[in-house]
């Protein structure tokens, strides 16, 4: 028998620097990024001074170079944490130029669209932090709601807010299996209601466009809460539907908070969806894990609420024109084109 306690092994060490700016400038790769504009430097360094805050908004324009800034700050909390770090992108589209970007500046990161990885390894073995999308983050299933997430960053985090939202919101159209088992249920309440025309119109689709939603009073949803659930599950919404219709995601969300929960009724569906958005309920925004929200558009202090629960995030918003100015709006007969120099 072999003797493999003696046995010598090179592991490489792997690089320890946590300041964002010189892991920039020790990267030998860079594409066509020679150097970090002042709003970049200047954003990093804010954020590298006051790392250890939970909550980081920072807002560079666009084109200002807010990926880069980032790409830099996730493999900061990826060497300090030694954990597993999210860069989060509005769509699969982003996540892949964000990966562009990342291999242009030698900067090696994992990513995960489409429920397709590539170098899911480094992810795995906490070596660079996994680039995804919202939806993959957010859905009911998330695969990195199991994860020990240490850090994550919300890239464009002011479209988020609708993102979000329809991660948290059922809809169930007219031919779904629950459909006509909750227009039983709601039917108590609009028959003697002065809207009984329209819900007897809506339970009868024709095809015909009606603009008109109907919203389902929350006391009544209280006390018909049981009679929902089975409804609901009954007509299987916890099972997976169509492509068109893939009810359990956000029902995993809702299902033990539909008494809390808004109802709107159209000619097409039924959407339910939460009052308030629980997004404190998931494992990101634990005590403990570090946020990074990136805007070009700072949102409202309420818009941040609802959306993340962000009331006291530190703001970074570094001064200079880097990104600035640079779109055109040429006005023209019947159309718009836009630009950019």
């Amino acid at each position: 028998m072999i003797d493999l306690s003696k046995l010598e092994l090179n592991t490489p060490v792997r690089d320890k620097e946590i300041d964002p700016i010189k892991i920039f400038n020790s990267l030998t790769l860079r594409g066509e990024i020679q150097g970090l504009f002042g709003p970049q430097q200047e954003a990093l360094s804010n954020w590298h001074s006051s790392r250890i805050d939970s909550d980081v908004l920072i807002s560079v324009n666009t084109g200002g170079g807010k990926t880069l800034v980032g790409l830099l700050a996730a493999q900061s909390l990826v060497n300090e944490t030694r954990g597993k770090i999210l860069y989060v992108c509005p769509t699969n589209q982003l996540v892949q130029q964000t990966a562009a970007m990342a291999n242009d500046c030698g900067i090696r990161v994992a990513t995960y669209a489409k429920q397709t990885w590539s170098e899911r390894e480094l992810f795995d073995s906490c070596q660079s932090c996994c680039v995804t999308n919202y939806h993959a983050v957010f859905h009911g299933f998330s695969r990195f709601a199991r994860e020990a997430v240490k850090g994550i960053i919300f890239d464009d985090a002011h479209v988020a807010p609708s993102i979000v939202r329809e991660c948290f919101t059922l809809r169930i159209g007219t031919s779904h299996p629950a459909w006509g088992k909750l227009m039983v249920v709601f039917r108590d309440y609009f028959e003697s209601s002065p809207f009984a025309t329209r819900f007897n119109r809506f339970a009868r689709p024709t095809g015909k466009f009606d603009p008109g939603v109907l919203f389902v009073p929350g006391w009544f949803i209280y006390a018909r809460r049981n009679d929902i659930a089975e409804a609901l599950e009954t007509g299987g919404v916890d099972q997976d539907q169509t492509k068109q219709e893939q009810t359990k995601y956000a029902y995993a969300h809702l299902r033990d908070h539909l008494s809390q929960c808004a109802f709107f009724i159209s000619q097409s569906a039924i959407e339910i969806t939460p009052t308030v958005l629980p997004t404190h309920k998931l494992p990101y925004f634990r005590q403990g894990v570090r946020r990074i929200f990136m805007t070009a558009t700072l949102p409202s202090r309420y818009e941040a609420i609802r959306t993340f629960g962000l009331d006291r995030a530190k703001s970074i918003a570094p001064a200079g024109k880097a990104g600035a100015a640079q779109r055109l709006l040429i006005f023209v007969p019947s159309r718009i084109i836009m630009g950019r120099d």
